[in-house]
């Protein structure tokens, strides 16, 4: 493999600069010399003529005059399939906790880093009902096999505990997750309390923790979502939890130079259309998303929420609020929504769920008289029929952390109505 060697002309924080004499583009692999004669991993990230911008990948002190090598190639990930699975590495492949995985034996071969939407003649119609033994979700919001589903929620909301049950009862062939972001003390936490070691033998772990630069936690969203993608090509069903989509845009947007104010940017935007649109359901395989986005306030009001909200299939927004109430998984009943529901479930499933979501409605809509004793009974015979069903509502939604058989989630719906 040809390689080119040049020297820093300058140095900042995680950016490197220095002048070529060859034709160098944007995603070109790198390694810079170190002060110690070690090297750290870069990668191009503008080119203007012949001065390009490198940036760091790795943390490293490095000075003017120091050697830079430039690969003829673009990043790729060493995918070893029957050694990946049960393995919590970085973007490089680097084991982050338990055994090692560019040790193993077998063959190892270069997987392309790119966000590639499935081609439309590829892409096959979403009929199936992917069941996540969550009452909530599998009565209220029905997902199925390759829909992208946001779980949009603030800090403490109990989004962790949702995706923990889902991946210990989900049926998939391959469950993927990428950790983007994330304190280490709460990746330990979610891999030793929340998923455990049955789950992750069975699963595939990218990790970029909170200090790493923005150009990793990007690359590491990019290799989970291929990784993915190359099992779904194998006629894999592949569940990909996204932790945070939040975090990988804003990753993103300091990259790019652009901040997150007003708006989002285009960058951002079309980095977050691209990785969405890779997931969902093909001729071979599917690949089912579940992202996270935090949020501090209203999604309208957040422009990575809103921008995300428009890509996905549906949407489940958790409740600070109705977590102190104890009610798990906290989720709002008024403002979550799945698209596909309508399409992928029988009739009467639908029909019992619109009727749980409007007794909801009902009673919130005099909440605030009920509080303040002004509610009178018997001039709205279905509100009557609300409050007199609410506790049986929000007892059913309650869930701990054993799965829920489909079957017998559309058992309790039918016995709210039972004793009325």
């Amino acid at each position: 493999m040809l390689q080119h060697y040049f020297k820093v002309k300058e140095s900042y924080q995680d950016t490197v600069r220095c002048k070529v004499n060859i034709d160098a583009f944007v995603g070109q692999e790198c390694f810079v010399e170190t002060v110690d004669s070690g090297w750290i991993r870069g990668e191009i990230l503008k080119v203007s003529g012949h001065d390009i911008e490198i940036k760091l990948l790795q943390p490293g002190s490095v000075q003017r005059g120091g050697k830079v090598e430039i690969t003829p190639r673009r990043f790729c990930f060493p995918l070893n399939e029957e050694a990946l699975v049960g393995k919590v590495i970085n973007c490089y492949g680097e084991s982050l906790y338990g055994e090692s995985y560019l040790e193993q034996e077998g063959h190892y071969k270069d997987l392309p880093i790119a966000l590639e939407p499935i081609p439309l003649q590829m892409r096959a119609p979403i009929e199936t009902v992917f069941p996540t033994k969550l009452k909530i979700i599998d009565g209220l919001f029905t997902i199925g096999e390759g829909q992208r589903l946001g779980l949009f929620a603030p800090a403490g909301a109990g989004k962790t505990t949702t995706v923990s049950i889902m991946a210990n009862n989900m049926d998939a062939d391959v469950v993927i997750f990428a950790m983007i972001g994330e304190r280490a003390r709460e990746v330990v936490e979610f891999l030793e309390g929340e998923i455990g070691p049955e789950v992750i033998q069975k699963s595939i772990t990218i990790v970029s923790t909170s200090e790493a630069n923005p150009l990793e936690k990007v690359r590491s969203g990019l290799v989970a979502v291929s990784i993915a993608r190359y099992f779904m090509e194998q006629g894999k069903k592949v569940v990909l939890y996204f932790d945070s989509l939040t975090r990988f845009a804003r990753a993103q947007a300091m990259l790019d130079g652009t901040p997150i104010q007003g708006g989002i940017p285009i960058g951002v935007s079309l980095a977050l259309s691209r990785l969405v649109e890779s997931c969902g359901n093909s001729i071979s395989g599917s690949v089912t998303g579940i992202f996270t986005v935090l949020i501090e306030k209203e999604i309208d009001d957040d422009p990575i929420a809103h921008e995300v909200k428009s890509l996905i299939d549906g949407h489940l927004v958790y409740s600070t609020t109705i977590a102190s109430t104890g009610r798990y998984p906290a989720i709002d009943v008024l403002k979550s929504k799945s698209r596909l529901q309508n399409k992928i479930q029988d009739k009467e499933y639908v029909r019992l769920s619109e009727r749980i979501k409007d007794m909801v409605h009902r009673y919130f809509s005099v909440e605030l008289l009920i509080r303040v004793g002004e509610y009178e009974k018997g001039n709205d015979l279905e509100t009557d029929e609300a409050i007199e069903l609410y506790p049986k509502i929000m007892e059913f939604l309650k869930q701990g952390f054993d799965g829920v058989e489909y079957e017998e989630t559309l058992k309790g719906m039918e016995r709210i109505w039972s004793a009325y």
